[in-house]
């Protein structure tokens, strides 16, 4: 499979933004974004010199799978960022795209000398937790009931990777 990262376009955050209104991908990534006016000022803003997130599209042979970002990026004495990866093509779920991204934001953030990166999972999502651990994440926390989603609260683990 043919797994490229690719710079984020205002068409592709509008896409991103449609297919991700997917119940079960808001159950497992709930929106912050809740219109298409929202998704393209955040996207105009991550274009601005000093923005603190980056993200790229994630295409799996030439079809576009979803979005990978480091977000809330401090370089400040303790560089580190918050990554966040949701493929909204279902169909491509379990077929090894976290895994090679993975890599690759790990690679890119260590060229850009951030040493820590953090992340948050559902706390029942057994499958991206052991991809995460796979590549070196270890869970530091649970906060508990941290989304609550159709009237259930859910628990979410945080996840750091140590670069340094």
């Amino acid at each position: 499979m043919d797994i490229q990262l690719k710079a984020r376009t205002l068409e592709n955050a509008l896409t991103y933004f449609e297919r991700t209104k997917d119940p079960d991908i808001e159950q497992m990534f709930p929106r912050s974004v809740l219109t298409r006016e929202q998704a393209s000022a955040n996207f105009q803003a991550s274009l601005l010199p000093d923005a603190d997130s980056f993200g790229q599209t994630i295409w799996a042979d030439g079809e576009y799978v979803g979005d990978i970002w480091c977000f809330c990026i401090d370089r400040s004495q303790q560089p580190n960022a918050m990554l966040s990866l949701c493929l909204f093509a279902k169909e491509r779920w379990g077929q090894g795209i976290g895994s090679a991204l993975l890599q690759k934001i790990i690679d890119y953030a260590k060229e850009h000398t951030i040493e820590l990166i953090n992340l948050e999972v559902r706390s029942d999502n057994i499958r991206a937790i052991h991809v995460y651990e796979k590549y070196g994440f270890r869970k530091i926390g649970t906060s508990p009931a941290y989304f609550k989603i159709d009237g259930e609260y859910y628990d979410f683990d945080l996840m750091v990777l140590d670069l340094r």
